[in-house]
């Protein structure tokens, strides 16, 4: 799940800002800038609903993966929740930061 501001939003936010720069007077820079800051907040706001959501399925998951048994998937899925989860490495380059 990408936790990031999808591309309208990001799109949004780039606006605002090139109008809050481009502004020529006062007047102008403080309405660009709160427009600009709403624009801020929703992406944040945004972020945060995604991440809930994803966690929510996890823990969902962790508890479909307990009550069936799975413990590699109720293992990993733990880890995830945990914040301990890494990406998976090839074996080459798994064997060469274990020698150094």
């Amino acid at each position: 799940m990408d936790l990031h501001l999808n591309p309208e939003q990001d799109s949004r936010k780039q606006k605002q800002e090139n109008t809050n720069n481009n502004s020529l007077t006062r007047t102008e820079e403080v309405k660009a800038h709160s427009k600009y800051t709403e624009a801020n907040k929703q992406g944040k706001k945004s972020t945060r609903t995604d991440m809930q959501n994803y966690l929510e399925e996890l823990a969902t998951t962790e508890d479909e993966a307990g009550r069936e048994g799975n413990t590699k998937e109720l293992y990993d899925v733990t880890k995830k929740l945990a914040g301990e989860a890494s990406s998976p490495e090839t074996g080459q380059t798994q064997r060469i930061k274990d020698n150094h």
